[in-house]
């Protein structure tokens, strides 16, 4: 059959996850993405995850590495919309629920791969970003304001009881003000 198409090329091509996971800015396309993502745990002990019509999968730890370090750069620079950090806050509890749902996988894991697990979480760079997934450091960058982003935003009313300000939870490093999602919630009602 002259001029038919192969097999091959009737499919639609897809794109390497990995790719599409370092190129793609915090918002809501990778919020959706993630949304449609499910887990795994490999027989070598990673934790990863795919997406149905691409390649490969992506480590889950790579992803909270570049959260994390897009969150820092947006912290850092003070510059976040209450529409990217909703968006942060929903990818970081998204991440947790990656990370819960692989441990109860790694559970009914064989012995050679909980084993693999040990290795890499205690031994290896990945222990390091799971604490920081588990102390829900990634959501309190996300959640945090400057005292001055902070009055921009809510403004300076404090509470009479207290010396804290209306929606102010706690006081993180450098004296930044963490609020409730709730709180960022409302900032875009207003708009």
């Amino acid at each position: 059959m002259a001029g038919a198409a192969s097999p091959a090329s009737a499919r639609p091509s897809q794109t390497n996850l990995s790719l599409k996971f370092s190129t793609v800015p915090i918002d809501e396309n990778l919020n959706r993405l993630l949304e449609q993502s499910k887990t795994k745990v490999t027989f070598g002990g990673r934790r990863v995850i795919v997406v149905q019509d691409y390649k490969n999968s992506f480590s889950l730890t790579s992803l909270a590495r570049l959260l994390i370090f897009v969150a820092n750069e947006k912290h850092k620079t003070d510059v976040l919309t209450p529409r990217e950090r909703l968006i942060g806050i929903n990818i970081s509890n998204i991440i947790d629920n990656f990370y819960k749902e692989t441990d109860l996988q790694i559970k009914q894991r064989n012995f050679l791969t909980r084993f693999f697990v040990f290795l890499r979480e205690h031994f290896s760079i990945s222990s390091k970003y799971l604490n920081y997934v588990k102390n829900e450091y990634i959501k309190k960058l996300f959640s945090t304001y400057s005292e001055q982003k902070y009055i921009e935003a809510f403004g300076n009313k404090k509470k009479a009881s207290t010396n804290e300000y209306k929606h102010e939870i706690e006081r993180y490093a450098n004296d930044q003000i963490v609020v409730t999602e709730d709180a960022i919630k409302s900032l875009i009602k207003k708009v």
